[in-house]
């Protein structure tokens, strides 16, 4: 089963759209308008999120975020996700 939820503040404010896969949600994109960050919009937007992953019997929310993006890390801290460490992120470059 693969479904796509996304969630949206009113106005465009911001965004969280996420893929969901064998009862896992996986937040792949995050973004709230620098002109109104800092105000909550992101805490509501990963509240409607979590609610929407509960309404689809999610056992999990996972997402990938730079540890040096500190304001969305502390967002998540206090939303209660939990820096996984074992988990090691891998890329390809195909520039040449």
């Amino acid at each position: 089963m693969k479904l796509e939820a996304e969630v949206k503040i009113a106005n465009n404010l911001g965004h969280v759209r996420a893929t969901v896969f064998d009862h896992t949600m996986i937040i792949f994109d995050t973004f709230v308008d620098e002109a109104v960050r800092h105000q909550g919009h992101g805490a509501v937007l990963l509240q409607e999120m979590v609610n929407v992953a509960r309404s689809l019997d999610c056992d999990k929310i996972v997402l990938h975020v730079n540890n040096k993006n500190i304001p969305a890390v502390k967002l998540y801290n206090r939303a209660g996700f939990i820096y996984q460490q074992e988990e090691r992120h891998m890329e390809l470059s195909l520039e040449s």
